[in-house]
């Protein structure tokens, strides 16, 4: 059996959300949708030990962008063990539905043409937060040209108080291009330096 993936959320979106991310991002296969009590559901998926990592992460990401709340939990099972597969691949029903909203989701006058368009990158959230100070317009632009150089350096300091897997998630909704092998075999460093060139040339390209 190959690497199993999990990601579990209150409510049916979330749930929609997540494998729809998911499916996008990696080439993984969608085992099952469980309801569980108390308005949990349960996406399964499955595929190499680098692919299910990147789902993973970029669906509970992309949860955690709905609502917080909305995100019960995540985890990903390298190796697991060849007694769980009549458990985990057992008949679902709930998954037909769920292939059916997807697709409907796909073909919508709003269907989402980049994952970005769903999850903000983390250099935008960064942008946001610069302000212009009352005063002359020389004097707001020069707030404005400090904090725009200063973020660079807050982001990177952001960046680097993020797990790998976080990253991971980061580099895919920022659509940097990389394979998947190259991002499941990539440092942290490597990472953040991909991050926050990203993030620099789009300050670049705000500023023009």
């Amino acid at each position: 059996m190959k690497a199993l993936g999990l990601i579990e959320t209150y409510g049916f979106i979330g749930a929609i959300e997540a494998a729809d991310v998911m499916l996008k991002v990696a080439n993984i296969s969608l085992l099952k949708l469980e309801k569980v009590r108390g308005g949990l559901v349960t996406i399964t998926v499955e595929g190499d030990v680098g692919a299910v990592k990147i789902a993973v992460a970029a669906g509970a990401s992309a949860v955690q962008r709905l609502g917080v709340k909305l995100l019960y939990g995540s985890h990903v099972i390298p190796r697991p063990d060849a007694q769980l597969v009549p458990f985990v691949k057992k008949k679902n029903e709930s998954i037909a539905a769920l292939q059916d909203d997807l697709l409907s989701a796909n073909n919508s006058t709003e269907e989402r043409k980049e994952i970005s368009e769903h999850i903000e990158p983390a250099d935008r959230m960064v942008d946001t937060e610069v302000t212009v100070s009352v005063g002359t317009d020389e004097k707001n632009a020069e707030t404005i040209e400090e904090k725009a150089v200063m973020s660079v350096e807050e982001y990177k300091r952001q960046l680097e108080k993020k797990k790998a897997a976080e990253l991971r998630a980061l580099i895919v909704n920022n659509n940097i291009y990389v394979t998947e092998e190259e991002l499941s075999k990539m440092i942290r460093r490597k990472m953040i330096e991909l991050l926050v060139d990203k993030h620099s040339r789009q300050l670049k390209n705000d500023k023009e």
